[in-house]
């Protein structure tokens, strides 16, 4: 009878006293909160890396389609001129929307470029959408014509179209950023070369281009 007397009066003393103690391992309440805090960052990583990344690859496209229509469809003239190119350039460069084709950020060049029949790539001409020039006439541009497409002692003519775009990310590294973002603008850059279609080689007789 006195032992039990003790138990419960020293239970009835303990449990006061080891209940701010138990009381932390046993609340969950604040659990899920603490796992949110730190899912958090990864999750808007991810959310950002996957925007940033899937805006990259499709403003890439466009340069690339950009670079390849132009190309085509001065391959499809038998000569172009002041008269014909500002179109031609009006008509790719619609193709970048809903990327900004201005010129502080957006280039499409479209060049004829003679190969001797000793392997050397000339310019024969050559203009640019935001009105500047690139390439001189003669300019050897060997360099920048894949090795394929020079065939030994034989005499060919070639479309350039190169088309250059400055890519800003939606959000850029900040000196305090918390997560990885980019650094700064990138430039994406791809070109085209085709023989022309309708004549031996397409002329532009004037060198005119706007």
């Amino acid at each position: 009878m006195t032992s039990r007397l003790a138990r419960r009066v020293a239970t009835r003393v303990m449990t006061p006293l080891m209940t701010p103690l138990m009381t932390p391992l046993g609340d969950v309440r604040g659990a899920s909160a603490l796992e949110f805090a730190f899912i958090l960052p990864l999750m808007l990583t991810l959310y950002i890396g996957t925007f940033e990344v899937s805006q990259g690859v499709t403003a890439k496209r466009k340069v690339t389609l950009t670079a390849h229509t132009v190309a085509d469809l001065v391959a499809r003239q038998a000569s172009v001129s002041s008269s014909n190119l500002p179109d031609i350039f009006k008509a790719t460069t619609t193709i970048m929307a809903p990327f900004s084709a201005s010129s502080s950020v957006f280039t499409l060049i479209v060049s004829g470029i003679n190969i001797s029949s000793q392997g050397v790539a000339t310019i024969d001409w050559s203009c640019a959408s935001d009105g500047n020039t690139y390439y001189t006439q003669s300019q050897v541009v060997t360099s920048t014509v894949p090795s394929a497409l020079i065939v030994a002692n034989t005499a060919s003519y070639l479309v350039w179209g190169k088309a250059s775009y400055i890519y800003t990310p939606f959000l850029i590294r900040g000196s305090n950023s918390p997560f990885y973002t980019m650094s700064g603008a990138i430039t994406l850059t791809d070109q085209m070369y085709l023989s022309p279609r309708v004549s031996a080689s397409v002329s532009n007789p004037t060198n005119s281009c706007s």
